[in-house]
């Protein structure tokens, strides 16, 4: 029969607490990470809104737009204009080319008002 119980000896507990504090560690590790895991999982993807077209220049004409001068001609440009180096990397058909006549010609192309519904605008300009 055991009268007492006595508790482990310090140096004892120091051994037991090194052999299984790895193993802690690493439980502790691997819980952590499983729960940032599941907590992202149930974290609702957003979806950036979709972009809002100004204009794409694909018409025959300006459309809405106004042109002044003669550096823009009368409708958008399907690729390099007479006299101009090659013309690459537009999106579509057409697109507005300042080159009409010449690199002399001087004009403006101005948008109808518009409304900003994002935080910032794209353009493709060459």
């Amino acid at each position: 029969m055991i009268s007492q119980l006595k508790p482990y000896p310090a140096r004892l507990r120091a051994g037991w607490q090194q052999l299984l504090s790895p193993f802690i560690s690493n439980v502790r590790t691997r819980l952590t990470t499983a729960l940032l895991f599941l907590s992202a999982l149930s974290v609702p993807v957003l979806k950036a809104a979709d972009d809002i077209l100004i204009t794409d220049f694909e018409g025959p004409d300006f459309g809405t737009w106004n042109a002044t001068g003669d550096a823009f001609g009368k409708a958008p440009a399907g690729g390099a204009l007479d006299g101009q180096m090659k013309v690459e990397g537009f999106a579509g058909k057409g697109f507005v080319n300042g080159f009409h006549g010449s690199d002399d010609t001087t004009g403006t192309l101005s948008s109808p008002p518009f409304k900003v519904e994002r935080r910032f605008l794209n353009f493709l300009i060459g």
